[in-house]
């Protein structure tokens, strides 16, 4: 009788631990995907610093989804120091945040910098802030009007000049008024 009781604990034990190991392995094989299916998140993209409460969509979706909802897009290096300066700024503004709601934002770093000209319409500086049309192309009279006169039109050292230009934005792309 003990004999089948040791026998019988053990192979419950070793289903215990298999199912321990086996977990992890059944989990994974759920959330991966074939060449033919995309993950729901796909589109998703870090915030690098620049505001985890902001929504983060890649490149190539912003351009996709452009006649959805305007597109903002910064283009910045991990080495510029103009670039950390603004992180925490953006990050930390609730105004921003709210603003971003009615928007794709687009948050591009060192190498996923587009070539294309477009996206460099006065030189390639950095930070930048572009907008886009609801042709998934850059609007470059969408600039900062703070710094008339300036060399660096898409140039926005402040919070408040990237908010305006996200009004603006707004404005041109035609959805209805929002303020904050």
């Amino acid at each position: 009788m003990e004999s089948n009781l040791q026998q019988s604990l053990s192979t419950i034990i070793l289903l215990i631990i298999a199912a321990f190991y086996l977990t992890p392995a059944l989990a994974e094989s759920d959330t991966t995907t074939t060449a033919h299916e995309t993950k729901p998140d796909s589109h998703l993209a870090p915030s690098k610093g620049f505001g985890d409460n902001i929504q983060w969509v890649t490149l190539d979706y912003a351009k996709e989804h452009a006649k959805d909802k305007p597109v903002m897009i910064i283009i910045h290096k991990s080495w510029c120091g103009a670039c950390r300066r603004l992180k925490p700024l953006m990050a930390g503004s609730k105004k921003l945040e709210m603003m971003s709601r009615h928007f794709l934002m687009v948050n591009l770093e060192n190498k996923e910098e587009p070539t294309e000209d477009q996206y460099k319409p006065d030189g390639g500086y950095v930070p930048r802030i572009l907008f886009m049309n609801k042709s998934g192309k850059v609007d470059p009279s969408i600039m900062n009007k703070r710094r008339p006169g300036n060399k660096h039109k898409y140039f926005y050292p402040e919070v408040k000049e990237v908010i305006e230009a996200m009004r603006e934005s707004i404005a041109t792309w035609g959805t209805t008024k929002i303020e904050l």
